[in-house]
C-alpha cells in the first residue's frame, strides 16, 4: 500500500516539475516591456535628480543595469601613434599600458610603458623591459604581471620563434 502512494507522489511530483517548466518558457508580452521600459525611466528620472549625469537614451531601449561605471579616458600623450601592445593591471593593482614604437618596415624602435596613477598617465623612464627586447631581438607581443612580482615580456624573433621573458627588479 505505501509503494502505491509513493509511485502516485512521484507522478504528482513530476507532472508539477514539468508544469512549472512550461510556465517558464512564455514570451514576454508587450505589456510586461512597456512596465519594464518605465521603471528604467523613473529611474533615471530618479539619478538625475540626485545630480548624475546621464546621456539622454530612446524609450524602450535597453540599458546597463550593474554595478560597473564607464568611465572615458584618455590615451598617454604620443600614444597614438605607437602600436598597442597590452593593457593590464600591474604592481600595487595601477593600470598599465604598453605600446612600442615601429620603424617604416616594421621593426621595434623602442618600447614605452605607461602607468595611470593619481588620473594621470606617467611614462616609465628607462623602461628595462625595452632593453630586453633589443638584446633578444624580438617583437614584443605580450606583457603581463604575474602573481609572483615579476613582469613576463613574450614575442616572435625573425624566425618565428617565441621567446618568454622574465624581467626581474635587478
Amino acid at each position: 500500500m505505501k509503494r502505491k502512494y509513493k509511485k502516485y507522489g512521484a507522478w504528482i511530483l513530476i507532472a508539477g516539475l514539468m508544469a512549472s517548466l512550461l510556465g517558464g518558457c512564455q514570451k514576454n508580452t508587450s505589456s510586461s516591456r512597456n512596465s519594464q521600459s518605465q521603471e528604467s525611466q523613473g529611474q533615471g528620472q530618479k539619478d538625475s535628480a540626485k545630480g548624475n549625469q546621464k546621456a539622454e537614451e530612446e524609450p524602450g531601449e535597453p540599458q546597463a543595469k550593474g554595478r560597473y561605471r564607464e568611465t572615458l579616458m584618455e590615451l598617454p600623450e604620443g600614444a597614438g601613434e605607437q602600436s598597442f601592445i597590452q593593457l593590464t593591471r600591474g604592481e600595487g593593482g595601477k593600470l598599465e599600458l604598453y605600446t612600442v614604437g615601429r620603424d617604416s618596415s616594421g621593426n621595434v624602435l623602442d618600447g614605452y610603458q605607461y602607468v595611470y596613477d593619481n588620473g594621470n598617465w606617467q611614462r616609465t623612464e628607462n623602461w628595462q623591459g625595452i632593453t630586453a627586447i633589443k638584446d633578444k631581438g624580438f617583437d614584443l607581443d605580450y606583457v603581463e604581471y604575474g602573481l609572483d612580482g615579476q613582469y613576463y615580456l613574450g614575442g616572435f624573433d625573425e624566425n618565428y620563434t617565441y621567446h618568454l621573458l622574465r624581467i626581474e627588479k635587478d
